[in-house]
């Protein structure tokens, strides 16, 4: 904050001497207060001892004239004639505070900074001082707020200033917002070619600061904020290497990912259903956006008792047909299959989907009604592999009934020569035996009825 000050009132920009004492002073002193028996208040007076020392030392020294007014095209020269001195960076530092002063505004300030780098010398120690102190100062302007702010211009929430970060990271054209800079497209060409890695290092740390912050990305929708997360990832994947790594991105979504599975962000998300059903479908929702085996496992907690609850079953389709509320309830629990919770949470939702589908057939004796109404076991069996293969039924107890209703159907005496029969009526052409049998294993095999079961029930 006092840096910035300065740098508002036109006074020397000093990051090297200056900046990094006063930036985040307090955060240093309880830093350093961890490690060792000082107390914060003590460290902090030694810091601002430091910071005033390092301030006199600039003014008495710009008043001795050891930093000369340079012109631009001068600059080259002057660094490869303080390169090799000891103190050459911050007679250099200073010279580019005093060529920043008269800007007003921070993307003035970057423009100056960045037409400097079409002077750097070709090589030698000049081109490493001079781009050093370039980049050093731009990363500097990068890690304040206001300077961010200024360059991006005005976004509706976090989410968008993040998504204008992180095509500036990728070095691609930044969409700019109201009152934005285009000074930034200067800079994300720089980035593009790899220029000052340590002001990219800095969009970096940011993007991972706010990720992992308790900020949310888009505070009016969590659907918004789902897509906004995914549409950050899906950049961020192609970013990965010296300045952001897999874990680092990994532990960023992880975090910004355990903000969104607790009461209040649910809870909200679940407002626009109207049915328990349609609760749990939201939930899946959440999951396919976040990751991190834990917020999955807690995300968990809040489906089962959904599901549990006497009203799940009661709410399901409201008035609709026991097939309609069977279909549901096998999509729902295809989709938490699918997903990317643990086996054991998979299974134990899975599990208790399976049973709310079992007392809604039950109740209703669905498949013994099919067998009542279809006497004819060709039919029957054909109309119970119809439904299986549409997965009108869930995995697990409720399919099992239907595969021996199946099976028993099949294992009725004719069956074979009234299934070809059927076949050949259809078709009003000769049929194959072997092929159609065949084809009748295959389709069998699709919802878990092996061969030699199928040839067993026929054989009997």
């Amino acid at each position: 904050g006092a840096l910035e000050t300065a740098n508002a009132q036109g006074e020397l920009f000093l990051t090297d001497l200056v900046g990094l004492l006063v930036r985040d002073g307090e955060k240093v002193a309880v830093a350093q207060a961890s490690e060792s028996d000082y107390p914060v208040a003590q460290i902090i007076k030694q810091l601002n001892e430091l910071c005033t020392t390092a301030i006199h030392r600039v003014y008495k020294d710009e008043k001795r004239g050891l930093f000369p007014e340079t012109e631009p095209g001068a600059f080259a020269a002057l660094a490869e004639k303080v390169g090799d001195q000891p103190d050459g960076r911050y007679i250099f530092n200073g010279v580019l505070a005093k060529h920043l002063a008269p800007a007003k505004s921070w993307s003035e300030k970057l423009l100056l900074l960045l037409s400097l780098m079409k002077e750097l010398p070709a090589e030698g120690t000049g081109r490493t001082l001079m781009l050093s102190c370039v980049d050093g100062l731009v990363a500097e302007m990068l890690n304040g707020s206001a300077a961010l702010a200024d360059l991006l211009g005005h976004n509706p929430d976090l989410g968008h200033a993040l998504l204008n970060l992180v095509e500036l990271f990728l070095g691609t054209e930044v969409t700019l917002a109201e009152g934005g800079s285009g000074s930034i497209n200067d800079l994300a060409r720089s980035f593009a070619k790899d220029e000052l890695p340590e002001a990219r290092a800095a969009i970096a740390s940011r993007i991972l600061s706010e990720l992992k912050g308790m900020k949310r990305l888009c505070p009016d929708s969590l659907d918004e904020e789902l897509k906004m997360l995914r549409r950050l990832a899906n950049q961020l994947v192609r970013g990965q290497g010296k300045y952001l790594s897999h874990e680092d991105l990994i532990g960023a979504f992880t975090d910004r990912s355990k903000r969104l599975v607790t009461h209040e962000p649910l809870l909200q998300f679940m407002q626009s259903a109207t049915t328990p059903d349609e609760k749990v479908e939201r939930l899946l929702v959440v999951e396919e956006n976040i990751i991190g085996a834990e917020n999955k496992r807690l995300l968990c907690t809040f489906i089962i008792p959904i599901i549990m609850s006497n009203g799940f079953e009661d709410q399901l389709c409201f008035g609709g047909a026991v097939l309609q509320r069977l279909k549901r309830v096998a999509e729902l629990q295809d989709r938490v299959f699918r997903s990317g919770f643990q086996e054991a949470q998979k299974n134990q939702i899975a599990s208790a989907l399976d049973t709310v589908a079992q007392r809604i057939e039950d109740r209703a004796k669905f498949i013994a009604s099919l067998e009542a109404r279809m006497t004819n076991p060709v039919e029957r069996a054909q109309t119970l592999l119809r439904l299986c293969v549409a997965n009108c039924f869930t995995k697990g107890e409720l399919m099992t009934k239907a595969r021996r209703a199946l099976l028993s159907s099949m294992a009725k005496p004719g069956f074979v020569p009234a299934y070809i029969a059927q076949l050949e009526a259809e078709a009003k052409a000769p049929v194959d035996k072997n092929t159609a049998l065949t084809e009748l294993a295959v389709q069998l095999e699709s919802i878990g009825i092996p061969p030699e079961d199928a040839l067993r029930a026929i054989a009997a």
